[in-house]
C-alpha cells in the first residue's frame, strides 16, 4: 500500500484467523468517526446560534459589516467546531499517503472532471430541487447564491475563493481521509466524499460537493499532496462562487429583460450594445465550462480502470458492511444531525 503509518497508536488490530477487524471493532471504529462528524456539526450550529444570540444583543452593529455572515460561518466552525472534531478523531489510528508527484497534464484532467463533477451534480440537485419546489408549493432559496450575490467580489473571493478551500481540504481530505484509510482506501475516498456534501447541509450543494469530494480524495490519497485538491477546489469555488455572482451583478438581468422586450417591440438593437461585455464574457463562460466538462466526461471513462483501491492495514469484514458501517450510535447521530440541517434548510 502507498502509505505510510503515522505516530499514532493502532488501537484496533485485524483478527488473525481472517486478517479483518471483528464486527465489533469495525462498528467502534465507524462509530468513532460518527460522533466526530456529529460534534462537527452539532458545535458547528450550536456556537453559530450562541454568538448570533451575543452578537445581536450586544453587538447589533456588526451585523451592518458584509463580513458579518462570512465570519458567522468561518468562526464556529473552524474555531470551535473543527477542534472538537480533530480531537475525537485523533484517537483513531492513522495513515499518512506517501507524496507522489502529478504530472500537470494528469491534474487539468482532474480538474476538468472536477468540473464535470460539479456541473452534472448540479443539474442533477436541480431536478431534485424542482420536485421539492413542487411538493413544498413554495420556490427553495439557493444558500450559495444568497451568500455570494450582492457581496463585493474581493470578499467572496477571500472566503469562497481561498480560506474555504485551503480549509476544507485541510479538513475532510487530510484529517479525515488519514483516519479512514487504516481501514482501506475505498473508505477513505467514499466515506470522506459523503461526509463533505451532507456537511454542506443543503440539497442544492450536497450532489456535486459529494461528486467533487470524490476527485479531490482520491487524488490525496493517491499523491498524498493536499495542495493539488486545494488547487482544485479553489478553481472550482472561484468559477463557481466568485465569478458567476460577479457577472450575474455585470449582466444586470432586471434591465436586460426589459431591454430585450423593447428591442422585440421597436426591432431596434441598439439598447443592447451596453450589454454586449457580460453577455460575451457569459458566452466565454459557458464554453470553457462545458469544454472542460465534455473532456472531463471522456477522461473519466477512458481512465476510471486506470486506478485500483487498495485494501487497509485494518479492513473490515466485508460480510454484514452496511450493518457495522450504519447500526452504532455514532452513525446514527450523525445521521439525525444531517437529517435536521436538511430539514432546516427547507424551511421558509
Amino acid at each position: 500500500m502507498n502509505t505510510q503509518n503515522t505516530d499514532k497508536k493502532i488501537r484496533f488490530f485485524p483478527d488473525p484467523t481472517t486478517g479483518m477487524l471483528t464486527d465489533d471493532d469495525a462498528r467502534r471504529y465507524f462509530s468513532r468517526v460518527g460522533f466526530a462528524v456529529f460534534a462537527l456539526i452539532a458545535v458547528n450550529v450550536g456556537t453559530q446560534f450562541l454568538l448570533a444570540l451575543l452578537l445581536q444583543a450586544f453587538a447589533p452593529w456588526i451585523f451592518s459589516y458584509e463580513v458579518a455572515s462570512y465570519a458567522l460561518s468561518f468562526v464556529p466552525l473552524y474555531g470551535a467546531a473543527v477542534p472538537v472534531f480533530y480531537l475525537i478523531l485523533r484517537g483513531l489510528p492513522a495513515i499518512r499517503p506517501l507524496a507522489t508527484p502529478m504530472r500537470t497534464r494528469d491534474w487539468f484532467g482532474g480538474l476538468c472532471m472536477s468540473v464535470a463533477a460539479m456541473l452534472v451534480g448540479n443539474y442533477v440537485s436541480q431536478i431534485l430541487i424542482s420536485g421539492l419546489d413542487v411538493l413544498l408549493r413554495r420556490s427553495l432559496e439557493n444558500p450559495v447564491e444568497s451568500m455570494t450575490v450582492g457581496m463585493p467580489w474581493w470578499l467572496n473571493l477571500v472566503f469562497v475563493g481561498i480560506l474555504a478551500p485551503i480549509l476544507e481540504e485541510l479538513v475532510f481530505r487530510k484529517l479525515l481521509c488519514r483516519h479512514l484509510l487504516p481501514l482501506g482506501e475505498g473508505y477513505a475516498i467514499v466515506l470522506s466524499a459523503v461526509i463533505f456534501g451532507l456537511a454542506h447541509g443543503n440539497f442544492f450543494q450536497f450532489l456535486y460537493a459529494f461528486a467533487m469530494g470524490l476527485i479531490f480524495a482520491l487524488v490525496y490519497v493517491k499523491t498524498g499532496k493536499i495542495i493539488y485538491s486545494i488547487l482544485y477546489h479553489a478553481v472550482i469555488n472561484i468559477l463557481g462562487g466568485v465569478f458567476a455572482p460577479w457577472l450575474t451583478e455585470q449582466l444586470r438581468l432586471e434591465e436586460l429583460t426589459a431591454v430585450l422586450e423593447q428591442i422585440s417591440e421597436t426591432l431596434d438593437p441598439t439598447p443592447i450594445l451596453e450589454f454586449v461585455f457580460p453577455l460575451t464574457l457569459l458566452l466565454v463562460y459557458d464554453l470553457v465550462m462545458y469544454a472542460a466538462a465534455i473532456i472531463g466526461i471522456v477522461l473519466f471513462f477512458r481512465s476510471r480502470k486506470k486506478y485500483t483501491l487498495e485494501a487497509g492495514l485494518l479492513p473490515p469484514p466485508k460480510k454484514g458492511r452496511v450493518g457495522n458501517i450504519f447500526l452504532n450510535a455514532g452513525v446514527a447521530l450523525a445521521l439525525a444531525a444531517f437529517a435536521v440541517t436538511f430539514i432546516l434548510s427547507l424551511l421558509p
